[in-house]
């Protein structure tokens, strides 16, 4: 078995000497004295760094807390369009019916899934509410409007789905 050696530090018995230094610093005086106190800017706040920071927290914590958020959009200078998230019930309901409706072109699919996300997500539009009406009411009513409001209304809806998205994404990394 080896054995070790016992080692103990020594005490360092010179003085280190600075007055080779070409320097204007008085060593004797005590380093208290000489230490100028740096003071630090404030960090800014959150919400001064980025803009967007005190929205994307009121619909973050919507979307947390209460589990849907609505947004209200203006259409020309005449119409809004107020616009609901969806849950992951109607967004599976969604997709089982267009798989229902085997439908054969992408206009025919698009189309459809447009109305049916509507029909889930329209809560206002041209001074008609539609939050007490359910799905299959909203979906019938949707129907009778011209495919080119649908085109202006469905445009809105994607933006409004982005817009949620980044939400999301920038709450999972900021909040």
């Amino acid at each position: 078995m080896a054995t070790r050696e016992k080692t103990t530090a020594k005490p360092v018995t010179e003085e280190i000497r600075f007055d080779d230094i070409d320097n204007d610093l008085d060593f004797d005086e005590p380093v208290e004295e000489l230490v100028e106190e740096v003071v630090e800017p404030a960090p800014e706040p959150e919400e001064e760094k980025d803009p967007k920071h005190a929205e994307y927290l009121m619909v973050f914590d919507a979307m947390m807390f209460e589990g849907m958020y609505e947004k209200t959009y203006q259409i020309g200078s005449n119409y809004s369009l107020t616009l609901r998230t969806r849950s992951t019930d109607a967004d599976l309901s969604i997709t089982r019916q267009l798989d229902k409706m085997e439908l054969s072109t992408i206009a025919a699919f698009t189309s459809a899934s447009a109305v049916l996300s509507l029909s889930h997500s329209l809560m206002e539009f041209g001074g008609v509410d539609y939050r007490g009406m359910e799905p299959k009411v909203r979906y019938a009513k949707i129907r009778e409007l011209p495919s080119q409001v649908i085109t202006i209304i469905s445009k809105k809806l994607a933006e409004f789905d982005t817009y949620i998205k980044e939400v999301m994404e920038y709450g999972e990394e900021n909040f």
